[in-house]
């Protein structure tokens, strides 16, 4: 099976972007008296996770970084990890509930089941790179929880 070509996965994000945007809705924000932080309440429209693959050869492991975006919006990033096949979903799915955008008893159920009982899109893609060319936290990177008002059609 041939790679994929390296600017296959912005394109698909452009495309899916585009396609989306038009619908995004975002609403009033609220806050926390636990914490005493503010957290969006968003409805989610669509939800995209690039993964980047290496395969060291030396060693004969495989790893991962990948970024999520929902709504078109990049909201955080899986920096280099081990792992490979489907395991970047898995991580993704885990800090997309760290964040608020699943819901933590529902856990089990995949990012697809989840967007077809909550009516949003989800593609994924992956592409193997060079280890130079994997995602990376930079300086000024923060994540924001949010709640969802999105309700589940099924």
């Amino acid at each position: 099976m041939g790679e994929a070509h390296p600017c296959f996965s912005g394109i698909l994000f452009l495309w899916a972007t585009a396609h989306h945007l038009k619908g995004l809705k975002m609403t009033t924000e609220t806050t926390t008296e636990q914490t005493g932080s503010e957290i969006k309440e968003i409805e989610i429209k669509s939800m995209f996770i690039e993964c980047r693959e290496w395969f060291d050869k030396v060693n004969g492991n495989s790893y991962f970084s990948a970024r999520i975006w929902v709504n078109g919006g990049q909201v955080a990033i899986l920096p280099f990890q081990y792992g490979y096949g489907d395991q970047f979903i898995y991580e993704a799915q885990k800090k997309l509930t760290e964040l608020g955008y699943l819901p933590e008893e529902q856990i089990h159920r995949g990012l697809w089941s989840f967007g077809k009982g909550l009516g949003f899109d989800y593609y994924t893609s992956k592409a193997n790179t060079n280890k130079n060319q994997m995602f990376k936290l930079y300086e000024k990177y923060t994540e924001e929880k949010v709640t969802i008002s999105n309700k589940e059609t099924n």
